[in-house]
């Protein structure tokens, strides 16, 4: 879905430029609602974001800052035109982002969200397990919808990406045992066949990025 606080900024944006004096403070009054809006939700443009709503979003940053950046300055106060302008701003970020996620391989690893989760003392035990176990069971999903993503991937970030799945194996077989110490057996066992899964989908994931970054030209 595209986020309807965009949405509305878009429309509130274009009546803005369209509207008569008589009603342009009015007007700017509810852009300036709809931007602050906008700014608590914090939108992001993870690389977990389904294929389908990944390209909708795409689309929808590009034709959105391409209607922005016709408008006219002289038709806007200058104080919100600099609305208009941060606006923009954000815009391009977001679009870079998600253009990122269709040519740079390396951007999908598992290693850093792993250790986000072990370094939050401030969640249990059972907690921080479940958030890693929900990461390692979705592993292969993960890793299929970065191929799905990447049409286009850059040879150099096919390299990197390798090289940083390699420091995400040896993180799984290495250091992830000793953050399961206190666990039972039978809770070790299910766990490193967790970890096992994941590695397999890693190792997945390096050969294809080796065949990208090799492929004939």
């Amino acid at each position: 879905m595209r986020p309807l606080a965009l949405i509305s900024l878009v429309f509130l944006l274009l009546c803005f430029v369209l509207s008569s004096c008589n009603s342009e403070e009015a007007r700017f009054r509810r852009l300036q609602n709809q931007w602050r809006k906008m700014e608590r939700q914090h939108l992001q443009h993870l690389e977990t974001m389904p294929l389908e709503q990944w390209q909708e979003e795409s689309l929808f940053v590009d034709e959105t800052l391409e209607t922005l950046e016709k408008l006219e300055p002289a038709l806007i106060k200058s104080k919100n035109w600099k609305m208009v302008v941060a606006y923009q701003n954000q815009l391009r970020i977001a679009q870079h982002t998600l253009k990122k996620q269709a040519k740079d391989p390396a951007i999908y690893d598992l290693k850093p969200q792993l250790q986000h989760i072990l370094a939050q003392k401030e969640w249990t035990v059972a907690e921080r397990s479940d958030k890693i176990a929900t990461l390692l069971t979705n592993a292969s999903a993960y890793f299929s919808l970065a191929k799905s993503k990447l049409q286009e991937p850059d040879s150099s970030a096919c390299i990197q990406a390798i090289e940083k799945q390699v420091k995400c194996v040896a993180f799984l077989q290495k250091q992830m045992p000793n953050a399961l110490r206190s666990l039972t057996e039978p809770e070790k066992q299910t766990w490193q066949q967790l970890i096992s899964g994941s590695i397999l989908a890693i190792q997945d994931y390096i050969a294809w990025c080796r065949w990208r970054a090799f492929e004939p030209k």
